[in-house]
């Protein structure tokens, strides 16, 4: 559910955009698929089949590990692997996506590097097929996700593990996801191949399986974390205190029913340079570390920080529904244009 009432983009003023250039080649479509509102929120979930069953796995931006629910393991009855305790294990499928060669999918499990990964000892299943947009894999191995019991309204995570050599553009308004050929152009207005009026080129990294960008809120640079799978965008407490003063009693402090540990502030303005959202309603925990927070509410389902501290900044899906994204990982960017 869109939180239009008090997140509004405003655009920065710009000529149009200029005709794409001869300089500029159109990246090839290696795959493509639609994206599925979930049901009072902005989450969004792409439709995937899993050994032909049609299933709804929540869109997760990161590079970490797809993985499947328990209801759906046992649903599916998909056959429990031993854990591991070596090196990475890869499977691998080529799929024919309607342009010269192929789509190669990759599901790697973690390469522990002689040490043992959480993720490695994780209960696995064996998957025969698995299919997004025209694209299909074999023989796979999922992690199972830590669900604690509760009914979720997804059937598994899907996040960028199976299409880490492609460009990424998601379209939050259009409900569409494309995987698309490294582009090779630095021009914010022809590499952005859509029609827009304002376009923002934006630091991106790669860090604990998320996105991280520079952004600006009222003024002050923090590091963004772009999670997917948060409903509601998130400041750690203390650069809440620190930068804006922000503290449990500080005017515009609003505490949120039914929880006492958490406050709700709007901020004027978050800047993706010249891409703004307005008025944006952000949570700020009275604790800063997961353990001590609602992960549910807080953190969506896996985002943390090198420290195990709540990101300077989570960009939750509130903020991030009124975007269009293109990742250009091999330039480090992220292309951002309103969604219009």
């Amino acid at each position: 559910m869109r939180t239009a009432s008090y997140v509004v983009l405003a655009v920065v003023l710009a000529s149009a955009s200029p005709a794409f250039g001869q300089s500029c080649q159109l990246p090839a479509l290696a795959d493509t698929a639609k994206l599925v509102p979930v049901a009072g929120s902005d989450l969004m979930t792409v439709p995937v089949t899993v050994n032909g069953k049609p299933k709804q796995f929540l869109l997760d931006l990161g590079g970490g590990t797809t993985e499947v629910t328990p209801a759906t393991a046992a649903e599916l009855g998909l056959p429990q692997n031993t854990p591991q305790s070596g090196n990475a294990i890869q499977t691998g499928a080529h799929g024919d996506m309607g342009f010269p060669g192929s789509l190669n999918i990759q599901s790697p499990v973690y390469n522990v590097n002689g040490s043992l990964s959480r993720d490695l000892i994780r209960p696995h299943v064996r998957v025969g097929t698995f299919t997004i947009g025209s694209a299909t894999a074999r023989n796979l191995q999922f992690i199972v996700s830590n669900d604690d019991g509760k009914t979720r309204p997804y059937d598994g995570l899907l996040t960028s593990d199976f299409f880490k050599q492609y460009d990424l553009e998601v379209n939050f308004a259009g409900h569409e996801i494309n995987y698309l050929t490294a582009t090779k152009c630095t021009d914010p207005n022809q590499a952005v191949f859509w029609s827009h009026s304002v376009v923002a080129a934006v630091p991106v990294t790669l860090l604990n399986d998320k996105f991280q960008v520079s952004v600006s809120i009222d003024g002050h640079a923090l590091n963004g974390t772009i999670d997917t799978t948060a409903a509601q965008s998130v400041m750690r407490r203390e650069t809440a205190e620190q930068l804006f003063g922000l503290k449990p009693g500080s005017p515009g402090m609003v505490a949120q029913p039914g929880d006492a540990a958490m406050f709700k502030h709007v901020f004027q303005q978050v800047a993706f340079g010249g891409v703004i959202v307005q008025n944006a309603s952000v949570l700020i925990p009275a604790s800063s570390t997961p353990e001590n927070a609602s992960r549910d509410t807080v953190l969506g389902s896996r985002a943390q920080s090198t420290d195990a501290l709540i990101p300077e900044l989570t960009i939750g899906m509130d903020v991030l529904s009124h975007l269009h994204l293109y990742v250009v990982p091999g330039q480090g960017k992220m292309f951002v244009t309103p969604a219009e």
